[in-house]
């Protein structure tokens, strides 16, 4: 029996691929490539225009020969300083919007609690706060103190940076010092430079380049903490400050240019030096320590016992205020420090926004009212 051989079929040879489908595929692979591209330049620049970049710590820009200082850290990531915040602007919007509202027809009240909503979110606000800041005070040549402020912006340095020294130098307003730039006005009030993408702003140009000087060449060897630095209280704060007033340089200050409740604390004038740091716990409650050196020659015991009693008297006109302030003192070494622990705030906030927004509320009111009452109703209506 005769048996057939089996059939072999070939494979069919591949099918070469013609011009057009090399170019699909050649479209393809670069479209894709391009969209990869564009992604990352897309979250790159996102980044580079969101994060701020290398910044330096604010407080180089004080030095040993400053006479003060006051610096405020972790802003915006504290969870006491966020809730004071938070709520300070809620109740600014609130009773804004409460004064606008008794005057807007009741028809369109609603266009009222629409904006008051969308202003409750504070969160886009809190993202535009610095991290850091440091105002540092510098003996000026006319006796009164120079300011250098430094800010660490949480966004959006890099891109400020770069968009003021454009321009400035489009201006002719830039100038260089050591390898920095400083960006000047014509008047010369206000000069600011920065530091990697930190920037410092002072009113005068000796004082910012004395604050670069001190960014740049660092602490010298061997050097000590100024006075004003040595006498902040230890603890973690959210707000810290120091002056040395040994040679009555910041007297002038605090006579005209400190706010009548801050210069009225007791043992703050004519004392030789003042220390303090300031815990933002909640929205209503604060504490603090506060250091201070007495005024030279003076006799300790009797200086203490007169502090104390106007310490008595700041507790009543607190509690008129709705603020319940506990204090105490003690000698420690050659200086006076009062611990106080605060409650009430909340209120005492409320009470200012309301006298302060109310009252310019009211009058705008009536300017807006008595300028409306001297226009004709229509325009072609004589007068």
């Amino acid at each position: 029996m005769s048996q057939t051989a089996p059939s072999y079929q070939p494979p069919d040879a591949p099918k070469k691929k013609g011009g057009f489908d090399k170019i699909l595929i050649g479209c393809g692979i670069g479209c894709g490539m391009l969209i990869i591209v564009s992604v990352l330049a897309g979250v790159m620049g996102t980044a580079w225009f969101m994060t701020p970049g290398e910044q330096i710590a604010t407080g180089e820009i004080a030095g040993d020969d400053s006479t003060g200082m006051v610096a405020a850290r972790n802003i915006g990531n504290d969870p006491g300083l966020n809730s004071l915040f938070e709520r300070t602007l809620v109740r600014m919007s609130d009773i804004q919007h409460e004064q606008q509202a008794e005057h807007m027809p009741e028809n369109l009240r609603w266009l009222n609690d629409m904006s008051a909503q969308q202003n409750q979110n504070t969160a886009g606000m809190r993202m535009m706060m610095p991290k850091e800041a440091t105002l540092a005070f510098e003996p000026g040549p006319d006796g009164d103190p120079d300011f250098v402020l430094g800010l660490n912006l949480r966004m959006m340095a890099r891109p400020l940076r770069m968009l003021m020294t454009w321009a400035a130098k489009q201006e002719g307003q830039l100038l260089d010092y050591r390898g920095r730039k400083i960006i000047v006005d014509n008047d010369d009030d206000v000069v600011i430079s920065f530091a990697d993408n930190t920037m410092i702003i002072s009113g005068s140009r000796e004082a910012l380049e004395r604050a670069l000087d001190r960014v740049i060449d660092g602490p010298p060897p061997g050097a000590t903490p100024g006075l004003y630095r040595a006498i902040i209280p230890e603890g973690n704060w959210d707000i810290t400050g120091g002056f040395d007033n040994t040679d009555g340089r910041f007297d002038g200050f605090l006579l005209t240019e400190v706010d009548d409740d801050i210069r009225s604390l007791p043992g703050v004038q004519n004392a030789s030096a003042i220390g303090f740091g300031i815990d933002i716990e909640t929205s209503d409650r604060f504490s603090g320590t506060m250091a201070v050196q007495p005024p030279a020659g003076a006799d300790f015991d009797a200086w203490q016992a007169e502090v104390e009693a106007n310490w008595h008297d700041v507790i009543v006109d607190a509690a008129e205020d709705g603020l319940d302030l506990q204090i105490t003192t003690s000698r420690e070494g050659n200086l006076l420090v009062s611990r106080l622990v605060a409650e009430g705030l909340d209120q005492v906030i409320d009470n200012w926004l309301l006298e302060d927004l109310y009252s310019d509320a009211n009058w705008e009111v009536e300017w807006e009212t008595e300028d409306a009452a001297e226009q004709p109703a229509y325009p072609d209506e004589p007068r």
